[in-house]
């Protein structure tokens, strides 16, 4: 098969903070096979080096070691050091059967769950995708000294309509004694708080923790590499998953995975494009437990510079 791929960058509207630093743009690459029936497959690789991904430059000299050309055999021979490479090539190749250009989409925003600002701003940013029609926000937390966050979280219970349901992402930032205080205020918000997205960076100190709470703990750094989801589950863990399939390695291994041990899991976005964010969204679909009803963590379209009318034509009219 053909391989050719296009890097691109993406300016955030504002930048995210999170307890990792300030993030203000998004690169990536699109990569196109074209097998032997003139078929096209479209994969992306959207890196997050700091979830243990590939760096973008690691995909790029990957990527040119093929000088053209991929086989499946060369495909399934991809490293788990390169999982995003993984992820893009698996999708482009099963895309080949549709042989159709991936195209923009919208969701309905009720299915969607709303990224917030970390800080005193999120006081004044969940009207807007309110308003949109979202009902489930995640805010980022763990940015902040906990006493400002708590008071923060306090001012936003109040004035988030009941109906609203918010998830709070620490990134494992915290301490334990900040992460049993998150959860005290978490239970003591009844159902309003889905649950507390990795409060610390190790798993053992969360499943000590996670029996004692009503509020529920989701791994998510924890398990951004599939060797360490392996291990998690083998580990014992029962809680939730928040998995990021652009990020998870071939998407097959992880949808075996997903549905042979019945794993409970929340999706989640990477900032990529439409392109992989449609194979995401795909895996996110077989994967879902049976009446499963949480919304899907995508809703972060407002956070990036629109993409202009025919983007991928455009990146394919210049070189990569």
């Amino acid at each position: 098969m053909n391989v050719q791929f296009r890097y691109y960058e993406r300016n955030f509207v504002r930048p995210l903070q999170t307890s990792y630093g300030s993030w203000a743009k998004r690169e990536g690459i699109v990569v196109r096979l074209r097998d032997e029936a003139d078929r096209f497959g479209w994969g992306e690789i959207a890196p997050l080096p700091w979830f243990g991904t590939e760096t973008l430059e690691q995909a790029i000299a990957f990527l040119r070691s093929l000088d053209g050309e991929i086989s499946p055999a060369q495909l399934w021979q991809i490293p788990d050091t390169l999982p995003c490479c993984q992820f893009a090539l698996e999708s482009a190749f099963k895309s080949l059967a549709n042989d159709r250009e991936p195209a923009p989409f919208t969701l309905p925003p009720d299915r969607l769950a709303a990224l917030l600002p970390a800080g005193e701003r999120v006081l004044s940013s969940w009207q807007t995708p309110w308003t949109a029609g979202h009902r489930t926000f995640k805010w980022k937390i763990g940015v902040f000294a906990s006493e400002l966050e708590w008071g923060w979280f306090a001012q936003l219970l109040g004035n988030l309509p009941p109906e609203g349901r918010l998830r709070l992402d620490a990134n494992g930032a915290l301490t334990e004694a900040a992460c049993r205080g998150w959860l005290e205020r978490c239970d003591g918000a009844g159902d309003r708080v889905e649950f507390l997205e990795q409060p610390l960076a190790q798993v053992a100190p969360m499943q000590a923790i996670a029996p004692h709470f009503r509020t529920p703990i989701a791994l998510d750094e924890s398990v951004t590499q599939f060797k360490h989801l392996q291990s998690a589950v083998q580990g014992g863990w029962r809680g939730l998953f928040v998995l990021k399939p652009s990020i998870a390695g071939f998407p097959s291994r992880l949808q075996a995975t997903i549905q042979t041990r019945g794993l409970d899991c929340v999706f989640s976005s990477v900032f990529e494009s439409f392109v992989g964010q449609g194979a995401a969204l795909r895996l996110a679909e077989v994967g879902a437990r049976p009446g499963g009803a949480r919304a899907l963590g995508f809703g972060v379209g407002s956070w990036l510079d629109p993409l202009p009318p025919r983007w991928l034509e455009g990146l394919w009219n210049r070189r990569s």
